[in-house]
This record gives C-alpha cells, sequence and structure tokens, in this order.
C-alpha cells in the first residue's frame, strides 16, 4: 500500500500542475479577448452612445431625426429620486452595499464544466437574477446594429436580439469574462457613475434605450416629470420590455406596477397612501397609452422624405454613415416647411385629378422644386405622389426627362449676347435640313415675327433658325455657363429639348433670369453642428455672374410675356397679381409636361409625366395645360407668406417705341405701334420707311396663340 502512495502522490501533483498550467493558459485567453470598458468611460459623448442626427427646416423645425436608436442621455440629477430609488429595489437591493462581485454565482457556474454542450445548455435554461452592475456590461457582448436607411419606417423597432438581452444566460466563459470585468468596473467607477450607465443604456422597449427616451415613448414626457404611477409602470420594463410592454401588455404592466410599489412600500421609500394614490386610475391611463399604440413610435422620423434622403447623401459623403447615425449630427437645411406643405398639397391634389382621367396603365406622377432665386436655397422639394414602401423615386432630383421648349430660354440668352434684339425679325416659314423637316403646333406658320413673340408663343421654325444662325455650340455653351450639366445633343433637335435633363437641374438653370443674371448652384444645408452644438461647416451660396444684368432682364421681360400673352396665358394671365415670369414646356406627344416660373422672391418648376419612358399623357396634355395650373395653385398660397417685391431694372436698359411689323423705330404713320426694351446701344437707329405719307400699308395683325408646341 505504501509502495501506490507515492506514485499517488506525484501523479496527483502531475494533475495539479495540469490543472494550474491550464487554468492559466485558459484565463490568460480570456484576458486577452475581454472586451473593453472604455465605452463606459464618459456617458454623455456620441464616441460612447448612438445619438440620433437631428434635421431642422429654415426655422429651426425639427423635420426629420435618423438613428440605430432612439436613446438619449440625461445627467443623474434629472432622475426622479423615486425611479433610481425603484429600480435598485426591484433589481439589486444590495447595490451600494456589494463591493466587486458575487462569488456565490460565479462558483456556481462551475459545476456545469464537465458537461457537454447540450447538457450545459439545458442546464443554464433558468433565467439567472444578475446584479447591476453585471447587466450594464452585458451590452459589451451583444452584436451592433447596422443603421436604417432615410425611409426606413422603424429601423430597429423590434427587441434587441436573444444574444443581446441583459438577462439571457452566459455561457461559462462569459461568466467568468462577466465577473472580471464586473471587478474591474467597480474599481473604475463609483456606485453613482454606474447606476447612471445603466439607467442611460438599458433596453425598455420598442427601441428605446434609457429612461429618458423611454418615458417620452410611453409618457410623452420627460422622464423627471413623471408621477409616482408612471415610474413604477417604467421600472417594471427594466426586468422585462417585452413582457411588461404597456403598449402591448397593459394588464401585465398594471400587475407589475403593484409589485413594484409593493416593493416600495416594503422598503419604506412610500407610504401605503401614496401606493394606493398611485394605483387609482391607472388602467384608464394604460388603456389610453395601449390605444395609442406603438406603430407611430420610430426610431427614425422623417416629416419630410423626399428632402431628407436628398440631404442624407451629402451628410453621409461628408461626415460618413458612422457620423450620420450615431454622433448626434445636427443638421440645418434651407427648407421652409410651410412652402413644403403646401407644395405637396397641391402637386397631390393635382396628380389625383390627371389621374382619374388617366387611360394608361401606369399612373401619371409629378415633381415640384422651389427655390430662392437670389441664393439657390431650396425651400420645398416635392418627388412624387408620396413616398411608399414601393415608391420611393424622388422625381425632382432623378428623373431625367426631355424638358420641350423650356430650354428655348437658353438659346434666346444666346441671341441676345449675340446682338439679336427683343425686335429683331425671324422667317416663321417651312424649312428643312436634311432629312428632318421640323414642325409647328398644328403644322401652321406665321411668316415673319420678332424674336420676342417667337419666345412668348413658343414658335418650334423660327427658334430652330435662330439656332442655326448662333450655332449649337454656342447655345450649348450658355446652357453649361447657367447651370445645365447634362449630356447635351450638338444638333438642331437642341432647340426642341430633346436632351434630358432633371427637374433640380433645369430649375437651379433659371435663376440667372430671375437674379440679374448671377447664378446659383442649389443648396440644400446652412449649417452643421455637433452634439454639443459646436459650428462644424457653414454652408455658402455658389454664385457666380453666369450672363449681364442687361441681358437677364431682357430674357426676364420675354419671359413675362409668356405669362401675360403666351402659352401660359390661359393659366396665369391675371391671376396672381403680382409679376411673375416663366415658360412653359412639352416634349413630343405629351409625354412630359413642364413650367419653369419666378416672382422676384421664389422660383419654382413642375414636371408631370409618366415614370415609365415617353408615354403620352394625352392629346392637349402640354404645360401650359396641366403644370402651370400646378405652378399657379402653388404660388397663390405661398405668396401671402412672401414681403411685397418687384423685378428691378438694371442700367443700360433703353425703352423705344417700335413698329412691332419692322423692328425699327416707330413713325407717326405706323398704324400700330409697341414699347420695346433694349440692352443700351442694340437698339434701332433708323426709323420705319415702309408706312410713310405717300404709301401706307396696313400691317398683318400677328395673333396672340395661347397653345403649345409639341
Amino acid at each position: 500500500m505504501k509502495s501506490l502512495i507515492k506514485p499517488l502522490l506525484i501523479a496527483a501533483l502531475i494533475i495539479i500542475i495540469a490543472l494550474s498550467i491550464a487554468s492559466t493558459i485558459y484565463m490568460r485567453d480570456i484576458l486577452k479577448g475581454l472586451p473593453s470598458l472604455s465605452s463606459l468611460k464618459d456617458d454623455t459623448t456620441p464616441e460612447y452612445c448612438d445619438l440620433p442626427t437631428s434635421v431642422y427646416s429654415n426655422k429651426d423645425e425639427l423635420i426629420a431625426a435618423f438613428t440605430v436608436i432612439r436613446q438619449r442621455m440625461i445627467d443623474s440629477k434629472d432622475m426622479p429620486r423615486y425611479l433610481t430609488d425603484a429600480v435598485i429595489l426591484t433589481n439589486d437591493p444590495d447595490f451600494y452595499q456589494r463591493k466587486g462581485i458575487n462569488l456565490k454565482k460565479i462558483i456556481s457556474a462551475f459545476p456545469l464544466l464537465p458537461f457537454g454542450e447540450k447538457d450545459r445548455i439545458r442546464k443554464t435554461t433558468a433565467r439567472p437574477h444578475y446584479t447591476i452592475t453585471e447587466e450594464l456590461l452585458q451590452h459589451l457582448f451583444s452584436p451592433s446594429s447596422s443603421p436604417p436607411s432615410a425611409f426606413s419606417a422603424s429601423p430597429r423597432e423590434q427587441s434587441p436580439s436573444p444574444s443581446a438581452s441583459p438577462r439571457e444566460p452566459l455561457s461559462i466563459r462569459h461568466r467568468l469574462e462577466l465577473a472580471i470585468l464586473t471587478m474591474q468596473a467597480e474599481k473604475m467607477f463609483t456606485k453613482k457613475e454606474i447606476l447612471s450607465r445603466y439607467m442611460n443604456r438599458t433596453f425598455l422597449g420598442h427601441g428605446n434605450y434609457g429612461v429618458e427616451a423611454a418615458s417620452r415613448c410611453y409618457f410623452r414626457k420627460a422622464v423627471k416629470d413623471l408621477t409616482l404611477s408612471e415610474v413604477a409602470i417604467l421600472t417594471g420594463l427594466f426586468h422585462s420590455p417585452e413582457e411588461f410592454s404597456p403598449f402591448i401588455h397593459p394588464d401585465k404592466s398594471a400587475e407589475k406596477q403593484k409589485e413594484v410599489l409593493a416593493v416600495m412600500v416594503k422598503a419604506g421609500c412610500i407610504t401605503q397612501k401614496d401606493s394606493l394614490d398611485a394605483i387609482k386610475g391607472v388602467e384608464k391611463m394604460l388603456k389610453r397609452i395601449s390605444k395609442r399604440g406603438h406603430g407611430n413610435i420610430k426610431t427614425t422620423v422623417n416629416n419630410v422624405p423626399y428632402f431628407v434622403d436628398y440631404i442624407m447623401e451629402d451628410i453621409s459623403k461628408k461626415y460618413g454613415n458612422n457620423a450620420m447615425y450615431k454622433k448626434g449630427l445636427k443638421v440645418y437645411t434651407t427648407l421652409d416647411l410651410g412652402f413644403q406643405r403646401q407644395a405637396e398639397t397641391v402637386l397631390e391634389d393635382a396628380l389625383v385629378k390627371l389621374n382619374k382621367n388617366n387611360q394608361c396603365n401606369s399612373s401619371i406622377e409629378g415633381a415640384l422644386i422651389a427655390l430662392d432665386p437670389t441664393t439657390g436655397q431650396i425651400k420645398a422639394m416635392v418627388g412624387g405622389s408620396g413616398v411608399t414602401r414601393f415608391n420611393r423615386m424622388n422625381r425632382a432630383v432623378y428623373t431625367r426627362r426631355q424638358p420641350g421648349s423650356t430650354f428655348k430660354p437658353f438659346i434666346y440668352t444666346a441671341a441676345i449676347d449675340s446682338g439679336f434684339t427683343t425686335a429683331t425679325l425671324l422667317n416663321d416659314s417651312e424649312v428643312s435640313y436634311g432629312k428632318w423637316t421640323p414642325k409647328n403646333y398644328e403644322d401652321k406658320f406665321l411668316g415673319t415675327i420678332t424674336l420676342r413673340y417667337a419666345l412668348e408663343q413658343s414658335i418650334n421654325v423660327a427658334s430652330i433658325k435662330l439656332l442655326n444662325k448662333l450655332g449649337t455650340k454656342k447655345a450649348i455653351d450658355y446652357a453649361r455657363r447657367m447651370g445645365i450639366e447634362s449630356k447635351l445633343d450638338n444638333d438642331l433637335t437642341l432647340c426642341l429639348g430633346v436632351s434630358v435633363v432633371t427637374p433640380l437641374e433645369i430649375a437651379g438653370a433659371y435663376i440667372p433670369f430671375a437674379n440679374n443674371g448671377i447664378g446659383a448652384k442649389p443648396m440644400s444645408i446652412r449649417y452643421t453642428k455637433d452634439y454639443e452644438g459646436n459650428l462644424l461647416n457653414v454652408y455658402l451660396p455658389k454664385q457666380k455672374q453666369a450672363i449681364s444684368p442687361q441681358t437677364a432682364y431682357i430674357m426676364l421681360d420675354m419671359l413675362k410675356g409668356v405669362v401675360e400673352r403666351g402659352t401660359a396665358r390661359g393659366a396665369l394671365h391675371n391671376r396672381l397679381r403680382i409679376e411673375a415670369a416663366g415658360k412653359t414646356g412639352t416634349s413630343n406627344d405629351c409625354a412630359d409636361a413642364w413650367f419653369i416660373g419666378f416672382i422676384p422672391q421664389l422660383l419654382a418648376c413642375v414636371w408631370v409625366g409618366h415614370d415609365k419612358g415617353q408615354i403620352s399623357m394625352g392629346e392637349e396634355m402640354c404645360g401650359g395645360k396641366i403644370a402651370a395650373p400646378i405652378w399657379r395653385d402653388f404660388m397663390l398660397k405661398a405668396i401671402p407668406r412672401i414681403p411685397p417685391s418687384s423685378f428691378q431694372r438694371p442700367s443700360g436698359i433703353v425703352e423705344i417705341v417700335i413698329d412691332p411689323f419692322t423692328g425699327m423705330k416707330a413713325t407717326q404713320y405706323c398704324p400700330r405701334t409697341k414699347k420695346e426694351i433694349f440692352i443700351s446701344g442694340t437698339e434701332p437707329k433708323g426709323s420705319c420707311t415702309i408706312h410713310i405719307r405717300q404709301r401706307k400699308i396696313v400691317s398683318p395683325k400677328i395673333e396672340a396663340r395661347t397653345d403649345e408646341e409639341p
């Protein structure tokens, strides 16, 4: 027997040494893979918690907020004493007395070591109770979430995954990791700091993390304003936000409230009378909360989805997705919420009416973009009939369509700068360019007409002849300097607007006409701040002198003629009772209808058409008939909110009385005369030589047209 003692002692020693070595290696591996506690060092900065990006209108109204989660960090002094007492009493009564860890719970994990994986899972299905410090640390083992899109209704409305649940049993390894981290945390932070972080970070249901976010979600008030009754309901969510949700299980929430209040009475925090008073009316309150429901409680709030989606691209490029969803950025935009709502209403109503008589399988859609013509600031953006799960396209920004005759003003601008005048005579008669024979509306030709009349009535053939004299290269150059960036066809079809553009693009290109020749790139953001309110970036208007003030004013005056006498007269004449200018446009076969118009303080572009290619909207569904009325209705709503103003004539403009038949200075013998404006030096030098005493010729009357070209 004695001979066996020595070998057994040696074997035992070897086993002990082996176990020690294995334990050392195992613990070293655990320590090496421990999550960092750095995320708990600062409880208020975005570096250590997810904060939403907030988007504001031009009047600093909140229009959107988006984040991975909904979380509001508050100081512990703003948490009601009742709440902190209730949370400690019901979750960890020994919180302030305990130092370090509960060794009994750690040791209790070790008997599971000999079991296999299936047995381990079977034996750990009971839900253990963790301390406040342990629950706070468990989020370090949770997977992260990916950011939502701008149109996401509720990026993270569901509860965290089981692996993220603070009360889910952990593996043996994680229990050891948690024990070590708990000891480290207890040394690194005070009890007050641990409690504050716990109250600010715990998941409390429906995308809410922390007591402040949960209080605003369930009770629509700050946590500091909660009643004792509401405090008890909120405390119950710390144990199980799904089971005791006031939205889903008001009955269970009420029962849990009674349990919480009973614990508080027993601990002497409140009196029995306080408890009974808190219970009174709770069922009625919970019924009201449940009826309101959680369907509209979202981690992402987006009241202007078309516009917010547009600016999110810029924010993402500038700051990155991580900052956009987690760093608490504040984005102050140019959007006027009043104009936006008016634009949405007008466009939606118009599209409903248009689709009632729509004979096509696809719906007629539209877009409306409104700009400040002095700065380029976007004041309203409506990209269609409404954002839905299956219809998210922002047509104001991404739809590329033929602009029709709304492109002609760029050609006429080049003509004015090339020595042509409003009184220059053009020959509107049949012409062919190779195999192409351009046509006018209804195949009519008007003969000799002035340049002004050709633009006001949008005469195709006369305009094409003008472009032929100028050269397409010059016309393209002017379109570019005014803001058109899309590819343009270098041939005479350019005059008919066959090269596709976006509504936002061509709206911006009209700014020089309304702004004394100064162009301004459309802009959507004024400035950005960080979560503390520190200024990050200021966005200034990008302006340049695209054309001279004199050329701009001549074009402005001709575009006013479109409204007063031309293709937009039927929709706009004498309706606004304010100076307005603009241009209609219609693509081939009435597939696209446009109107781009402006008053001194506001410029707006309207496009109407089908999403699916070149589909006709129907005979006579032209810009003057369907797009201009939408623009008019929007302006009628917007004008009362705008201070009165008028277009200012620059120096260098002269006014001469001419004979519209000859384009020369009128004499006393001319049967018709007209006041016309010219850039100084380009006015006609000679007088009419046709209408004289000896030979009086009656000029043919130039009829005004109110229709629109194809």
